[in-house]
């Protein structure tokens, strides 16, 4: 086992009203200096300051920082805005960051509780602008970590990679985003996986966003998999635009929980604008209740890029619009099921998407008219094997404007 500190002795008291802040920071550098691991005693730890982590080396030969800290399940109880925890990478992303920004950072059994904010306060931020953090591939940058009460952003995640968050819990949202994933310059965020995660928010603040865009060169977020994630509230978007790519996304067998979605979003939104390519995203097995909205809002606004959506074996229950497509291309939507909606159209492709397969989706119990609905100046689309149990008009309903196209064998039982 390493060998250990403790915060203790460097004057933390986690009594939850003595500012420890001093005393926290003390025992991390110590903790940094000496390549140990850092642990809490059981409490509640107040702070007036952000807490710096750093990472990776600023040049060849100068200081490596690592980080290993163990909380036992204590609070640390922000007063002030801005981060709470902010690990900055020492590498600027103008250097080789295989060289440099690979070293590892570890935060596990830990909880933020912004209860005593009023003000926006961040949970934790991992990377900053202007520098680059590439973690050791599959290693837990953050494990059995909870923040609650914020009203900033439970996790921000800025031109980093390779890494995983394991059981991350935002929830009791006060206003920000649950996670905010970016790429805002000429930089690449990604290659990371969470697992078992819960995220929360607001129509004000999404549980989960994830953006690039740049206005030279191109960012990218890719290669990012949420595995058995749930999601609380409104306004999940995975969004491109000014150059950027934002590509090769994974919801694996990931739940939403309404209630409403923002008017025009969707509980899930994934758009490409001004630009910005949006490729390959794939929600396979999706769980999705209880959104008076759209569930999942497919959208490209010229000259964005939007292809490569795979919805597949996914359960749609209690969602007004289940799907809806507008300028999509390279479309699977393929054994999903409806139930107790209430949209004109289960699966409305809505205006000008091409190259769509539809197939083996099913409904039953549903207020809608149609099972599936093509969009005038859609092209080269194949819509087979559908069933319907209750709609009470046509299965598909293929607008005179649709070309290219093959629909075959949609059944009304």
């Amino acid at each position: 086992m390493a060998n250990t500190i403790n915060a203790a002795s460097f004057g933390a008291t986690g009594n939850g009203s003595t500012d420890d802040t001093a005393a926290l920071q003390a025992a991390i550098n110590a903790a940094q200096a000496g390549n140990l691991r850092l642990e809490l005693d059981p409490g509640r730890y107040l702070t007036s300051a952000p807490l710096i982590v750093l990472q990776g080396q600023s040049a060849p030969g100068a200081v490596a920082y690592s980080f290993d800290m163990d909380g036992f399940n204590a609070s640390i109880l922000p007063t002030h805005a801005g981060d709470t925890i902010s690990i900055q990478p020492q590498s600027p992303n103008t250097a080789n960051p295989t060289d440099r920004s690979r070293y590892p950072v570890s935060i596990r059994n830990l909880v933020i509780d912004g209860a005593f904010s009023s003000v926006a306060t961040n949970g934790i931020r991992v990377g900053r602008a202007g520098y680059s953090m590439y973690m050791f591939a599959r290693a837990a940058l953050l494990e059995n970590v909870t923040t609650v009460e914020l009203r900033g952003t439970g996790l921000i995640i800025e031109n980093a990679a390779h890494f995983d968050v394991n059981r991350f819990t935002q929830r009791t949202h006060n206003g920000g985003k649950g996670l905010y994933m970016s790429s805002l310059e000429n930089t690449f965020t990604g290659d990371i996986s969470f697992n078992d995660c819960q995220f929360q928010g607001t129509n004000a603040g999404r549980p989960i966003h994830l953006i690039t865009y740049t206005a030279s060169g191109q960012a990218q977020v890719r290669g990012v998999r949420f595995n058995s994630c749930v999601v609380y509230g409104s306004g999940t978007q995975v969004e491109a635009s000014l150059n950027g790519l934002t590509a090769d996304v994974w919801f694996n067998s990931c739940a939403w929980d309404g209630p409403a979605a923002p008017a025009g979003e969707g509980a899930v939104r994934v758009i490409a604008s001004n630009g910005g390519q949006v490729d390959k995203v794939w929600f396979d097995k999706t769980y999705m209740v209880n959104y008076t909205g759209v569930g999942i809002y497919l959208q490209s606004d010229n000259p964005g890029v939007l292809r490569a959506i795979k919805i597949t074996d996914g359960s749609f229950a209690y969602v007004a619009e289940p799907i809806k497509l507008i300028n999509a291309e390279e479309v699977v939507i393929e054994g999903n099921t409806f139930d107790s909606c209430t949209t004109w159209a289960l699966i409305n492709v809505s205006a000008s998407s091409t190259n769509l397969r539809i197939a083996g989706n099913s409904e039953s119990q549903n207020a809608a008219s149609h099972l599936v609905a093509i969009g005038d100046g859609s092209t080269r689309f194949q819509v087979i094997d559908n069933l319907a149990f209750s709609v009470s008009g046509a299965v598909v309903n293929d607008y005179a404007g649709s070309v290219s196209k093959q629909v075959t064998n949609n059944v009304r039982l």
